[in-house]
């Protein structure tokens, strides 16, 4: 990432390491960007942005929920937390390692429906609406073949309606890569789609309204 830092051209970022083969975040931004870090933990980054000209307040995090199911609690708990700590305007996106609908899974066994309803609740509680997709119905896929295969919707852009009604033309695109069993989330401000990269990714995903933000 300290790499990718330099040869992009952005002069802030802050970067955390993965944790054994896992994990690992980072945001970036030029030096024309009013972003101040708030908090951060090893699934989480928060933020807060002022728009140049406006002054707009907004807040954006990048979220990742806890890859082991009978944690997936204490990741909606942070952020019912992260919820009360700010009333700003907020976009909140990543790899929530949940679905929150039947229709998001494609293969496999069922989901537990209490646990899909836990993440439901945890949304209308912080005040988030979907802002949707355009591309691929899915995230991810377990690479497996055959009757193995089990695709499924983890990765999402979350927002309240503060932030919406400011960013209307916000689109959130799933960018296919096949080197990676997830999806890129590019987020932006127009129908634009991203190139397909040719090299491995795990996730990564873009604010591209003011063209000098990466997370």
């Amino acid at each position: 990432m300290e790499k990718i830092k330099g040869k992009a051209g952005f002069s802030n970022g802050l970067i955390i390491p993965k944790s054994d083969k896992s994990g690992g975040l980072a945001i970036l931004w030029k030096k024309d960007i009013k972003l101040e870090i708030v908090g951060y933990v090893g699934n989480y980054i928060d933020a807060m942005v002022v728009e140049s000209q406006s002054g707009f307040k907004w807040r954006i995090t990048r979220f990742y929920g806890h890859p082991e199911m009978h944690r997936r609690k204490e990741s909606w708990e942070q952020l019912r937390a992260l919820h009360r700590k700010s009333q700003l305007p907020w976009i909140c996106f990543g790899d929530f390692n949940e679905i929150s609908s039947a229709r998001e899974k494609f293969g496999g066994a069922r989901r537990p429906q209490k646990q899909i309803d836990d993440f439901v609740a945890t949304i209308d509680e912080c005040g988030f609406r979907d802002l949707g997709f355009l591309g691929p119905d899915y995230t991810w896929c377990n690479m497996r073949e055959g009757d193995d295969r089990t695709y499924l919707r983890l990765d999402r852009a979350l927002a309240t309606i503060g932030w919406i009604d400011y960013f209307k033309d916000a689109r959130v695109h799933h960018i296919v890569d096949s080197t990676s069993d997830h999806c890129a989330l590019l987020i932006s401000n127009s129908f634009a789609l991203w190139p397909t990269r040719k090299h491995r990714f795990h996730f990564k995903a873009m604010w591209l309204g003011e063209k000098n933000a990466e997370m």
